[in-house]
C-alpha cells in the first residue's frame, strides 16, 4: 500500500516557512514502513532559503495571509499525487506529539482535503493532528494517538470521526526517525525535534494536550532516547536538540536519567527543553547544569496571578520569582513564554506585567497571543469557534482581546531584543 503524508503550508502564508519536522506524522511514517507500506512525507511548507522571519514580522502579516501559497500548493498535489498514485493521503493539522507548537491550521487543511477530494475522489484521505474539527471533508478524522490503529482503519476505509482507543501504545520500540522518506531533504538543524516523553498531567485551560493524553505521560526509557540522539550524531550530523517534552521535569527521575545518560556517554550535544517552572527544583536545576543544558524554556505565561488562574496555571507569580531564583543559582539560561489575553484585561495591566517580566531578566523570550483551540477548556469557557489562520501570532487575535498596538510592540520588542534562543543554528531576519 502506498501512502502519501502531508504537511499542508502554513507559515509560508505569512512570509515565512518551516523545515522543521512533524514528529507526530513522521512518527506515523515510519510505523507505516515498518508494516509493509510504501510511504513518502510532503512537507508544503518547506523552502530551500534559510532566512526565517521573526515572530513578530509574521504577526504583523497576519491581517494578510498569502492566498497564492495555497493555489501553489494544489497545482503542486495536484502533479505529485498523479504520479505518486497513493492508496490513501494523511493530512496532518498540527503536531499530536508536540500540540503546544504553531505548526497548522484547521482552515489551510480542510482547503487542502477539499481539493484532494475534488481531483481524487477515489484516493482515501485521512486528517490527523491535535487541530482538527469534525468535518464531512476528509474521509476519516481521527483524534489521539493512531499510530497503532490507522493502517487497518485504512484497509477498512473507515469513514467519519474515530476517537483513537490505544492509550497507551508501545513507545519503547516506536522507531528511530530518519530521513529516507522525506520528499524535501533538511538540513540538521531542522531535524532537532525529538521527544522521550508525551502528554501532560497539567490542565492549562489554553492547552491541547489535556484532550489529547487524558492527564497520562507516556515515556520510553531514557537508554532508548539516548541512542536515537546518537543515532542521529553519527548518521546525520545532529548535535543540537531540542527536547519537546511538555514538561521534561514532571519526573525528576526520569530528568536525572536522562542527564546523567548525557554526562556518561559523553555525548557533547547542545539542548534545551520545556519545563513547568512550579516543579523546578535545586537537584533537578544542579542535573540540568551538569548535562550542559543549554536553555530552560519555562511557559511562565503571566506574571499576574489573576490572568493565572484564568489561564489555570496551577502557580502563582510568588512561586515563579521563587524557582527563578534556583536556576539563576545555578546558571541556567532561561527562555520565558508570554501569552497575551484576557477578556477584562486593558492596557495598564499589561504594562504592570511587562515590568515584571522585564525585571526577571530572562535570557530569551516568546510572546504569543491566546488562541481559544479547539478541544480546549478556554474553548469551552468562552465558547468560541474563532481560530484565526496564523494561530498564535494573529492580529486578529489581538483585537478579539483588545490589545493595544502599544502593547504589542513593547512585549515584542522584549523579544527581538533578545534575539531566539536557536539563533546561532538558524537565520533570523526582520523585514520590518
Amino acid at each position: 500500500m502506498k501512502i502519501l503524508l502531508i504537511s499542508p503550508p502554513y507559515y509560508k502564508l505569512f512570509g515565512s516557512f518551516n523545515n522543521r519536522i512533524n514528529i507526530g506524522l513522521h512518527t506515523l511514517s515510519e510505523i507505516l514502513q515498518l508494516k509493509g507500506c510504501e510511504t513518502k512525507l510532503l512537507n508544503l511548507d518547506h523552502n530551500s532559503t534559510d532566512k526565517l522571519l521573526s515572530r513578530k514580522d509574521i504577526l504583523n502579516n497576519s491581517y494578510q495571509p498569502d492566498d497564492s501559497i495555497i493555489e501553489e500548493a494544489r497545482l503542486f498535489l495536484l502533479s505529485y499525487i498523479e504520479g505518486f498514485q497513493p492508496d490513501a493521503i494523511i493530512c496532518s493539522i498540527g503536531d499530536i506529539v508536540i500540540p503546544s507548537l504553531d505548526s497548522g491550521s484547521p482552515e489551510i487543511a480542510e482547503s487542502i482535503g477539499a481539493f484532494i477530494k475534488q481531483e481524487f475522489p477515489e484516493v482515501f484521505s485521512i486528517a490527523y493532528g491535535p487541530m482538527i474539527r469534525k468535518n464531512k471533508i476528509f474521509d476519516l478524522t481521527i483524534e489521539g494517538y493512531g499510530e497503532q490503529e490507522i493502517l487497518s482503519l485504512i484497509k477498512n476505509r473507515k469513514k467519519g470521526y474515530v476517537k483513537a482507543t490505544i492509550q497507551n501504545p508501545d513507545l519503547e520500540n516506536t522507531p528511530f526517525l530518519t530521513l529516507d522518506n522525506l520528499e524535501y531533504q533538511i538540513d540538521h538543524q531542522d531535524f532537532d525535534y525529538i521527544w522521550q516523553s508525551r502528554g501532560c498531567s497539567f490542565n492549562c485551560s489554553f492547552c491541547q494536550a489535556p484532550d489529547i493524553s487524558k492527564g497520562k505521560i507516556l515515556r520510553r526509557s531514557a537508554r532508548r532516547f539516548l541512542d536515537e540522539i546518537e543515532f542521529r550524531k553519527e548518521k546525520y550530523g545532529v548535535n543540537n536538540f531540542y527536547f519537546t517534552d511538555l514538561t521534561f521535569n514532571a519526573s525528576t527521575k526520569h530528568l536525572k536519567e536522562t542527564c546523567q545518560g548525557i554526562i556518561d556517554r559523553n555525548l557533547k550535544i547542545d539542548w534545551r527543553c520545556d519545563a513547568r517552572i512550579d516543579l523546578i527544583t535545586e537537584e533537578q536545576a544542579e542535573y540540568l547544569k551538569k548535562a550542559n543544558c543549554n536553555y530552560v524554556k519555562l511557559g511562565i505565561e503571566s506574571m499576574n496571578n489573576t490572568r493565572l488562574e484564568f489561564l489555570n496555571k496551577g502557580f502563582t507569580k510568588e512561586i515563579v520569582l521563587e524557582k527563578i531564583k534556583i536556576l539563576n543559582e545555578y546558571g541556567l539560561k532561561k527562555v520565558i513564554y508570554i501569552l497575551l489575553g484576557h477578556p477584562n484585561y486593558k492596557t495598564k495591566d499589561y504594562l504592570e506585567e511587562y515590568k515584571y517580566f522585564e525585571d526577571l531578566n530572562a535570557d530569551k523570550y516568546t510572546v504569543s497571543i491566546l488562541n481559544p483551540l479547539p478541544h480546549t477548556k478556554l474553548n469551552r469557557q468562552v465558547k468560541s469557534s474563532f481560530y484565526p489562520i496564523a494561530s498564535h501570532l494573529s492580529l486578529n487575535l489581538a483585537n478579539h482581546w483588545e490589545i493595544t498596538p502599544e502593547v504589542l510592540k513593547k512585549f515584542y520588542t522584549l523579544e527581538t531584543t533578545k534575539g531566539r534562543e536557536d539563533g546561532n543554528i538558524r537565520n533570523f531576519v526582520h523585514s520590518n
